[in-house]
């Protein structure tokens, strides 16, 4: 047995004591190991992930949105104000 066996096999032993020992879950268990030693490729999306200046870039983009949406947020309560302010109980 070599050694990505072994680890593989004491990680699938651990998962198995986590679900409390089920019966008839080796498989399972045993490609969760696999996949924890082994993990897939990351899609495209994440391959920029490493590159601070996009995640930068990528954070700065969204802050200027939420800046615009929570100034038109504040306008639009201002409105409301002035709309509720100018009913009076005689237009109920």
């Amino acid at each position: 047995m070599n050694d990505r066996d072994r680890r593989t096999r004491e990680i699938a032993y651990f998962i198995w004591e986590e679900e409390g020992r089920p019966d008839g879950q080796a498989d399972r268990h045993w490609l969760t190991a696999q996949s924890i030693i082994e993990p897939q490729p990351l899609p495209k999306f994440a391959e920029k992930a490493d590159d601070l200046e996009a995640i930068k870039k990528a954070v700065d983009d969204a802050a200027s949105v939420g800046g615009g949406l929570w100034v038109s947020y504040l306008g639009f309560l201002f409105y409301l104000a002035i709309a509720a302010g100018a009913v009076t109980h005689a237009d109920l």
